[in-house]
């Protein structure tokens, strides 16, 4: 059975997933919102890990305020502890189609950047012309909304690591390593949306496209 203080740390627990569902749940819907007007990839990709995420606050929300509930209306009697036995196994269950879910959620988050890189690669000399504003808007809310996260989900980090040292359990750990796959991928996007310049994301594709013209004219 939990102690007094590590109800209290599991109390703070469920505040801040609570806190983490709304932000990352807000990123995720105007990811897919952007995304689907622009037909912007790195959006979607966003949007994914925004999802995986909040995936793990829901999964810590339900463990620890389960938990509380179960201890407000229980003693410490043997009984008790064996009803939190069961409990913790259901928990357990429960956790593992999250955890399933979070990482078809990932490999599809991966699968989409793939995908998104060949298919630029095959239309690229008239991809720029035909989506130039639309590429200018994918950019900016690109830029803004993997900053954003990436501040949100370094105090997250930071709250379940020392969260995991007083409560000393596997989800609060897994959470914590959670938080920071999604803040390493969040600094690789935004990191390439802040200086993404036309002289060199460009350059390549557009020097192929002019040999190729000179070529083809008589």
């Amino acid at each position: 059975a939990p102690t007094a203080e590590e109800r209290k740390w599991a109390l703070f627990m469920v505040v801040m997933a609570v806190m983490d569902m709304v932000s990352s749940g807000l990123v995720c819907i105007m990811s897919f919102s952007i995304a689907y007007r622009s037909i912007g990839a790195s959006l979607y990709c966003l949007g994914l890990q925004s999802l995986s995420h909040w995936l793990s606050s829901v999964a810590l929300a339900l463990r620890f305020s389960g938990e509380n509930r179960l201890f407000q209306s229980a003693d410490s009697s043997p009984s008790s502890n064996g009803l939190l036995r069961r409990h913790r196994r259901r928990f357990l269950v429960r956790e593992q189609i999250l955890s399933i879910t979070m990482g078809i959620v990932m490999l599809l988050s991966s699968s989409a950047m793939l995908f998104k890189a060949f298919r630029k690669i095959r239309f690229w000399n008239s991809w720029y012309k035909d989506h130039q504003q639309m590429d200018d808007d994918i950019q900016w809310a690109t830029e803004f909304l993997a900053w954003y996260s990436f501040a949100v989900y370094v105090l997250q980090a930071i709250f379940r690591f020392l969260a995991g040292k007083k409560l000393r359990r596997g989800i609060v750990w897994h959470s914590f390593i959670a938080s920071v796959v999604s803040l390493l991928f969040l600094f690789v996007l935004g990191f390439a949306a802040s200086y993404e310049k036309e002289w060199s994301w460009k350059a390549e594709p557009v020097e192929i496209g002019r040999h190729t013209s000179e070529l083809q004219s008589p």
